[in-house]
């Protein structure tokens, strides 16, 4: 579509350092690229071939109004939580059951890699005190005045804490912050490090930075800033081929894989994660 209308200005948000669907596709009409975090804004100035500034970064927003700050934040630990979005294998799940289960603290699971889905995860995080995950579901916890561990299918992160928070902040608390590694002992470790105080901290700074509306004026002064600006990029034609080629190939993997027998999905989810 936007391949059609070179000269109608255009701005693209990239999510993910990885997944192929994501890549930044190099049009003439795109005058503005933009990354989730400082992460994603090196996938798109390795594909694009541009400076690190001429990527704009505009993180992730948690709705304030929705994920409210709970009443009371316990000196002591007492329910865990694990939320996570869909993965291709179970190990982080694994180990943070196993994690739990050393430090007896009970231990719920939402999330589609638990195939137990909500609807309103608002109501639900406020009764817990530790919250494993990553990402959006780590700010929407952290918003909500609970400790959070970083975990995910990439590996094993730190308790998010008040002096980490801005450099976590820049990474969107994601998969960048986790090590390749699923070893109870290091989540042992972490969630010993709960503290009331830097909890609420966090809650805190969470509240102050990563609200819904800081993220739209940081979009709405983008597009602003691209309507005064008035010109476009120029991308060769070869380059241009050589992006819907790789997007071509991708789609036909991706058709295959789908269209093999039922038992073989679990390939088909690997792949997505490469």
């Amino acid at each position: 579509m936007l391949a059609a209308f070179p000269n109608t200005p255009a701005v693209y948000m990239c999510h993910d350092h990885k997944v192929w669907f994501d890549s930044p596709p190099p049009l003439q009409s795109i005058r503005k690229y933009i990354a989730v975090d400082c992460y994603v804004r090196e996938r798109i100035v390795e594909e694009i071939g541009c400076a690190s500034d001429a990527v704009a970064v505009i993180h992730n927003g948690v709705n304030l109004g929705k994920f409210r700050r709970k009443e009371h934040i316990l000196e002591k630990s007492r329910r865990a939580l694990l939320f996570v979005s869909e993965a291709p294998h179970l190990r982080h799940v694994e180990c943070v059951r196993a994690a739990c289960k050393r430090l007896a603290i009970p231990l719920d699971e939402i999330g589609p890699a638990v195939k137990n889905r909500v609807a309103q995860p608002e109501i639900l995080l406020p009764q817990y005190d530790i919250v494993f995950g990553k990402a959006r579901c780590a700010m929407e916890a952290m918003a909500c005045g609970c400790a959070v561990v970083l975990v995910g299918p990439e590996g094993i992160g730190a308790m998010v804490v008040p002096e980490q928070f801005d450099m976590m902040r820049l990474r969107n608390f994601g998969r960048s912050l986790l090590r390749p590694q699923f070893d109870e002992n290091l989540l042992v470790s972490e969630v010993r490090r709960y503290d009331a105080a830097a909890v609420a901290k966090v809650c805190e700074l969470t509240r102050a930075h990563c609200g819904t509306n800081l993220m739209v004026d940081a979009f709405c002064r983008l597009y602003m800033e691209v309507l005064q600006e008035g010109r476009t990029i120029s991308h060769s034609p070869d380059t241009l081929a050589a992006y819907f080629g790789r997007l071509a190939e991708n789609i036909r993997l991706e058709r295959a894989i789908l269209e093999q027998p039922p038992e073989s999905s679990r390939k088909r989810k690997k792949r997505w994660w490469k």
